[in-house]
């Protein structure tokens, strides 16, 4: 629940502070990697990095908590968005031929909301369960 409230701060510190126009986007942007990068480019970076960081960890120990509950195709499901966040935020560092430009990032952003959604009604419902 912590990492999850890190990654709901990290949301609007990044939100705050907008990233830099690179590599064609947004549109009319210079194709190429900027020689320089703004303040507000570098907290966004920060806060995206550190707040995705928290939402793959949540997604991995989600899993780990759905697996003792005998929750398995939730843990399953957990583990693989845990991993799918942190490669596809990541992935474009450190294999850019793989997730050109922000390609890895957005893939990481769906999933993780996909998996905060499924997680939430699968919660929900628990609750009502045992009211």
């Amino acid at each position: 629940c912590v990492l999850l409230g890190a990654f709901g701060v990290s949301m609007i510190v990044a939100a705050f502070f907008p990233a830099d126009p690179v590599d064609g986007f947004p549109a009319g942007t210079p194709e190429g990697i900027p020689t320089s990068i703004s303040t507000t480019g570098i907290v966004h970076f920060a806060a995206g990095a550190l707040g995705f960081t928290c939402l793959g960890i949540s997604c991995l120990v989600a899993a780990w908590v759905m697996s003792r509950q005998n929750t398995r195709s939730l843990a399953r499901l957990s583990l693989a968005s845990g991993l799918a966040v942190l490669v596809g935020f990541f992935g474009g560092f450190v294999l850019p031929n793989i997730f050109p430009g922000t390609t890895g990032i957005w893939f990481g952003v769906v999933v993780g909301w996909a998996w905060l959604s499924v997680l939430s009604l699968h919660l929900q419902r628990q609750a009502a369960a045992a009211t």
